[in-house]
Protein backbone atom coordinates (compact mmCIF):
# COMPACT_ATOMS: atom_id res chain seq x y z
CA UNK A 1 0.00 0.00 0.00
CA UNK A 2 1.49 3.37 -0.98
CA UNK A 3 1.61 6.01 1.69
CA UNK A 4 3.37 8.80 -0.19
CA UNK A 5 0.46 11.20 0.16
CA UNK A 6 0.41 11.33 3.92
CA UNK A 7 2.31 14.16 5.50
CA UNK A 8 3.45 13.40 8.99
CA UNK A 9 6.14 15.63 10.37
CA UNK A 10 8.05 14.63 13.42
CA UNK A 11 10.26 16.70 15.66
CA UNK A 12 12.44 14.75 18.06
CA UNK A 13 15.07 15.00 20.76
CA UNK A 14 13.36 17.66 22.91
CA UNK A 15 11.63 16.38 26.02
CA UNK A 16 11.50 19.47 28.27
CA UNK A 17 8.96 22.00 29.50
CA UNK A 18 7.57 24.79 27.37
CA UNK A 19 8.48 28.43 27.79
CA UNK A 20 5.67 30.89 28.54
CA UNK A 21 6.06 32.88 25.30
CA UNK A 22 6.22 29.78 23.09
CA UNK A 23 3.62 29.28 20.39
CA UNK A 24 2.50 27.00 17.60
CA UNK A 25 1.41 28.61 14.34
CA UNK A 26 -0.89 26.41 12.24
CA UNK A 27 -2.23 27.27 8.79
CA UNK A 28 -3.74 25.38 5.88
CA UNK A 29 -4.89 25.86 2.32
CA UNK A 30 -7.84 25.94 2.26
CA UNK A 31 -8.25 27.67 5.61
CA UNK A 32 -10.88 26.69 8.16
CA UNK A 33 -9.55 23.23 8.97
CA UNK A 34 -10.24 21.96 12.48
CA UNK A 35 -7.19 21.74 14.76
CA UNK A 36 -7.18 19.30 17.66
CA UNK A 37 -4.50 17.75 19.86
CA UNK A 38 -4.16 14.26 21.29
CA UNK A 39 -1.72 13.39 24.08
CA UNK A 40 0.09 10.09 24.63
CA UNK A 41 -2.82 8.92 26.81
CA UNK A 42 -5.39 9.44 24.01
CA UNK A 43 -7.01 12.57 25.50
CA UNK A 44 -8.42 14.78 22.74
CA UNK A 45 -8.47 18.59 22.95
CA UNK A 46 -10.08 20.88 20.34
CA UNK A 47 -7.95 23.98 19.68
CA UNK A 48 -9.80 25.90 16.96
CA UNK A 49 -9.47 26.26 13.18
CA UNK A 50 -6.73 27.30 10.78
CA UNK A 51 -5.13 29.78 10.65
CA UNK A 52 -4.29 29.89 14.37
CA UNK A 53 -1.44 30.88 16.65
CA UNK A 54 -1.73 28.71 19.73
CA UNK A 55 0.10 29.53 22.97
CA UNK A 56 2.22 26.52 23.93
CA UNK A 57 0.75 26.46 27.45
CA UNK A 58 -2.74 26.12 25.89
CA UNK A 59 -1.59 23.01 23.99
CA UNK A 60 0.51 21.52 26.81
CA UNK A 61 -1.73 21.87 29.86
CA UNK A 62 -0.51 18.90 31.88
CA UNK A 63 2.59 16.75 32.16
CA UNK A 64 2.46 15.45 28.58
CA UNK A 65 5.78 14.81 26.84
CA UNK A 66 4.30 15.32 23.37
CA UNK A 67 1.08 16.17 21.58
CA UNK A 68 -0.13 15.04 18.18
CA UNK A 69 -1.81 17.91 16.32
CA UNK A 70 -4.50 16.71 13.93
CA UNK A 71 -5.74 18.90 11.07
CA UNK A 72 -9.09 17.84 9.58
CA UNK A 73 -11.40 19.28 6.97
CA UNK A 74 -14.32 17.56 5.26
CA UNK A 75 -13.39 16.07 1.88
CA UNK A 76 -9.63 16.51 2.56
CA UNK A 77 -6.96 14.14 3.81
CA UNK A 78 -6.21 14.39 7.52
CA UNK A 79 -2.77 15.80 8.38
CA UNK A 80 -0.83 15.12 11.58
CA UNK A 81 2.26 16.38 13.32
CA UNK A 82 3.80 15.20 16.57
CA UNK A 83 5.23 17.99 18.72
CA UNK A 84 7.42 17.33 21.75
CA UNK A 85 7.33 19.50 24.85
CA UNK A 86 10.38 21.72 24.41
CA UNK A 87 12.07 24.55 26.26
CA UNK A 88 14.62 25.10 23.50
CA UNK A 89 12.12 25.62 20.66
CA UNK A 90 10.12 28.80 21.25
CA UNK A 91 7.94 28.71 18.14
CA UNK A 92 6.69 25.99 15.83
CA UNK A 93 5.21 26.89 12.45
CA UNK A 94 3.26 24.42 10.32
CA UNK A 95 1.49 24.97 7.03
CA UNK A 96 -0.32 22.38 4.92
CA UNK A 97 -1.69 22.32 1.40
CA UNK A 98 -4.59 19.98 2.08
CA UNK A 99 -5.30 17.40 -0.61
CA UNK A 100 -8.82 16.59 -1.68
CA UNK A 101 -9.56 12.92 -1.14
CA UNK A 102 -10.61 12.32 -4.76
CA UNK A 103 -7.29 13.79 -5.99
CA UNK A 104 -5.34 11.01 -4.32
CA UNK A 105 -4.78 8.02 -6.55
CA UNK A 106 -3.98 5.19 -4.15
CA UNK A 107 -5.18 6.51 -0.84
CA UNK A 108 -5.20 4.40 2.24
CA UNK A 109 -8.17 4.03 4.52
CA UNK A 110 -8.71 6.21 7.57
CA UNK A 111 -8.33 3.15 9.83
CA UNK A 112 -4.85 2.57 8.36
CA UNK A 113 -3.96 6.22 8.94
CA UNK A 114 -5.12 5.93 12.55
CA UNK A 115 -3.17 2.69 12.99
CA UNK A 116 -0.02 4.31 11.63
CA UNK A 117 -0.46 7.41 13.82
CA UNK A 118 -1.01 5.18 16.86
CA UNK A 119 2.20 3.26 16.16
CA UNK A 120 4.15 6.50 15.77
CA UNK A 121 2.73 7.92 19.01
CA UNK A 122 3.47 4.68 20.89
CA UNK A 123 7.02 4.49 19.57
CA UNK A 124 7.63 8.14 20.44
CA UNK A 125 6.27 7.59 23.95
CA UNK A 126 8.54 4.57 24.51
CA UNK A 127 11.55 6.49 23.16
CA UNK A 128 10.84 9.41 25.51
CA UNK A 129 10.71 6.92 28.41
CA UNK A 130 13.99 5.35 27.17
CA UNK A 131 12.20 2.03 26.72
CA UNK A 132 14.11 1.33 23.53
CA UNK A 133 13.23 -2.36 23.32
CA UNK A 134 9.48 -1.70 23.20
CA UNK A 135 9.95 1.26 20.85
CA UNK A 136 11.93 -0.94 18.46
CA UNK A 137 9.27 -3.64 18.61
CA UNK A 138 6.48 -1.17 17.78
CA UNK A 139 8.50 0.32 14.90
CA UNK A 140 9.39 -3.08 13.46
CA UNK A 141 5.71 -4.07 13.46
CA UNK A 142 4.74 -0.77 11.81
CA UNK A 143 7.48 -1.12 9.17
CA UNK A 144 6.19 -4.60 8.30
CA UNK A 145 2.86 -3.05 7.38
CA UNK A 146 3.84 0.48 6.25
CA UNK A 147 7.28 -0.06 4.74
CA UNK A 148 7.32 3.09 2.62
CA UNK A 149 6.57 5.71 5.29
CA UNK A 150 9.62 7.85 5.85
CA UNK A 151 8.75 8.92 9.40
CA UNK A 152 9.01 5.31 10.61
CA UNK A 153 12.57 5.11 9.28
CA UNK A 154 13.34 8.49 10.89
CA UNK A 155 12.08 7.23 14.24
CA UNK A 156 14.06 4.01 13.88
CA UNK A 157 17.12 6.09 12.97
CA UNK A 158 16.60 8.30 16.03
CA UNK A 159 16.20 5.23 18.21
CA UNK A 160 19.42 3.64 16.91
CA UNK A 161 21.23 6.96 17.33
CA UNK A 162 20.11 7.16 20.98
CA UNK A 163 21.36 3.59 21.44
CA UNK A 164 24.68 4.75 19.92
CA UNK A 165 24.40 2.29 17.04
CA UNK A 166 25.37 4.97 14.54
CA UNK A 167 25.81 2.60 11.61
CA UNK A 168 22.21 1.35 11.89
CA UNK A 169 21.00 4.91 12.47
CA UNK A 170 22.71 6.01 9.27
CA UNK A 171 21.08 3.16 7.32
CA UNK A 172 17.62 4.05 8.58
CA UNK A 173 18.08 7.76 7.79
CA UNK A 174 19.21 6.84 4.26
CA UNK A 175 16.11 4.67 3.83
CA UNK A 176 13.91 7.52 5.04
CA UNK A 177 15.47 9.86 2.49
CA UNK A 178 14.48 7.48 -0.30
CA UNK A 179 10.82 8.17 0.51
CA UNK A 180 11.15 11.80 1.58
CA UNK A 181 14.31 13.36 0.12
CA UNK A 182 13.32 16.90 1.17
CA UNK A 183 13.26 16.31 4.93
CA UNK A 184 15.96 18.69 6.17
CA UNK A 185 16.27 17.06 9.61
CA UNK A 186 16.89 13.64 8.05
CA UNK A 187 19.39 15.10 5.61
CA UNK A 188 21.28 16.78 8.47
CA UNK A 189 21.61 13.44 10.24
CA UNK A 190 22.78 11.76 7.02
CA UNK A 191 25.41 14.48 6.52
CA UNK A 192 26.50 14.15 10.14
CA UNK A 193 27.04 10.40 9.81
CA UNK A 194 28.08 10.26 6.16
CA UNK A 195 31.80 10.72 6.72
CA UNK A 196 31.86 7.76 9.08
CA UNK A 197 29.87 5.23 7.08
CA UNK A 198 30.41 6.05 3.40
Amino acid sequence: MKMKNISIFILLFSFYSCANNSSISVSSTPAGAKVSAVDQFGNNQELGVTPSVLPMDQVFKGGEQFKELIITKDEYMTERVIIPRSESTKKYKFSWNLEKIEQIGERFLAKDQDKLAGAIASAYSFISQKDYLRAESVLNQALNEFNNVSVLYDLMGNLQYMKRDYKKAYQFYKKSAQYNPNNSDTNKMIDKLKGIYE
